[in-house]
C-alpha cells in the first residue's frame, strides 16, 4: 500500500492561507470601530466643551510696573486671553507675548484684553522692553506669592504647575465676557494653537453668549389705550 502524502500547495496558495486570516482580523477591527463611532450619541459626539468660571482661580500679581493687578478686576467686563509663557527667556521673544503687543490695538476693537503671566521680574520685563525697542501695552505678571506661602500660585491656580515641583508649563487661556473658561472637568484647559486663536479673535470669529444683543422689548399695540 503506497505510503500517503501531503498534497503540495502552491506559492499562491500559501499565500491566500496567510492573507486572508489577516485581512478578516482587520476587517472585524474595522467594523467595531464603525460601531462605535455610530453608536455615539449626538450629545456626545458634538457637545461644547465644558466651561467653568475663571473666578474659581483667582490671583493678585505685580505687573511690569509694580502695580497689582487682579485677575477678578476684569472678569465680568472684558472678554480675556490669558497667557502663561516662559519667565527665563526675554518676553519679547516669545512668540505670543510678541503677537499680542504687535496686535494689542486691533484685539482692544474686538473687545479682548490681553494678560501674560510669568515668574520675570518687573526689571526683567522692562529690560526686554529695551532691547525689543517697544513697550509692552498690556500688564505681564509676575506670578511671585509676596507672602512666600505658594512659589508661583498663578500657576498653581490654572494648574500650571505641580506641588514640589519647580516644571512651568506653558498655556494660553480665553476667558469670555462672562468670565467663563473651557475646561477638562473642573481644570481650565488651555487652547492648542495660541497663534491660531489670535487670528480668529482678529477675524471677529470668537463669540459668546454675552455677544447676542439682547431682544428689544415688546412694543403696546398701536390700537392699544395709552397709559394714564
Amino acid at each position: 500500500m503506497p505510503a500517503s502524502t501531503s498534497p503540495v500547495r502552491t506559492p499562491v496558495q500559501r499565500y491566500r492561507i496567510l492573507v486572508l486570516p489577516f485581512a478578516a482580523i482587520v476587517i472585524a477591527s474595522l467594523v467595531v470601530w464603525r460601531m462605535r463611532i455610530d453608536g455615539q450619541s449626538p450629545a456626545t459626539a458634538g457637545a461644547p466643551p465644558a466651561m467653568v468660571m475663571a473666578q474659581s482661580f483667582p490671583f493678585s500679581l505685580a505687573d511690569q510696573h509694580r502695580h497689582v493687578t487682579r485677575l477678578q478686576g476684569y472678569l465680568g467686563r472684558t472678554k480675556l486671553i490669558l497667557v502663561f509663557f516662559d519667565g527665563t527667556k526675554p518676553a519679547h521673544l516669545d512668540p505670543v507675548v510678541a503677537r499680542l503687543r504687535d496686535d494689542y490695538d486691533r484685539l482692544k476693537a474686538a473687545g479682548v484684553q490681553p494678560l501674560a503671566v510669568s515668574t520675570a521680574s518687573p526689571f526683567a520685563i522692562q529690560k526686554s522692553e529695551e532691547l525689543a525697542g517697544q513697550r509692552f501695552p498690556f500688564p505681564i505678571l509676575m506670578d511671585v506669592d509676596p507672602n512666600g506661602l505658594i512659589p508661583t500660585p498663578a500657576h498653581m491656580a490654572w494648574s500650571l504647575a505641580q506641588p514640589g515641583s519647580e516644571t512651568l508649563r506653558q498655556g494660553t487661556f480665553l476667558i469670555d465676557r462672562m468670565g467663563r473658561v473651557s475646561a477638562h472637568g473642573t481644570t481650565p484647559r488651555p487652547v492648542k494653537d495660541p497663534q491660531h486663536v489670535i487670528d480668529t479673535i482678529l477675524r471677529g470669529e470668537w463669540k459668546d453668549d454675552s455677544d447676542e444683543p439682547a431682544p428689544a422689548p415688546a412694543s403696546a399695540p398701536a390700537d392699544a389705550p395709552a397709559a394714564t
